[in-house]
């Protein structure tokens, strides 16, 4: 895998892989490119040169070389957000526990917001005048 590092990256890089049955994929190191070392400079400065330094090595003595050790823990600690539909969730939790803490105001805003809704279902300016004539 580590070979696989000095190839060149894809002309026609996609976020997706698409696999067919004429793909000649045999493992994970076959999607490894020159690109790849990219995720060693998200991990720290000078990753990618950083990195070289334990990669050189032998696999085995990864666990004591203190190049990858502080990768691996940075790694290991990154929280990751892979997806749009969960930093929504994350920013109305975010907002609902910034209105109010107690629960019976939570309540009473829910079924305001309820009323409001039946009111007026559509968002809209001329929904809302309409609504309040």
């Amino acid at each position: 895998m580590v070979q696989n590092f000095q190839c060149p990256k894809k002309q026609d890089f996609s976020r997706r892989i698409v696999l067919s049955d004429e793909t000649p994929i045999s493992n994970v190191a076959s999607f490894v490119t020159e690109r790849t070392l990219d995720i060693f400079d998200v991990l720290t400065l000078d990753g990618k040169e950083r990195a070289q330094l334990f990669l050189s090595k032998d696999p085995k003595t990864w666990k004591d070389d203190e190049v990858f050790i502080t990768m691996r823990d940075r790694a290991i600690n990154m929280k990751v957000v892979n997806d749009s539909a969960e930093r929504a969730i994350a920013l109305i939790e975010r907002y609902n526990e910034s209105i109010t803490q107690n629960e019976d105001q939570k309540q009473y805003l829910l079924q305001v917001v309820a009323a409001h809704r039946k009111k007026l279902p559509t968002a809209s300016k001329a929904a809302m005048m309409k609504g309040y004539k």
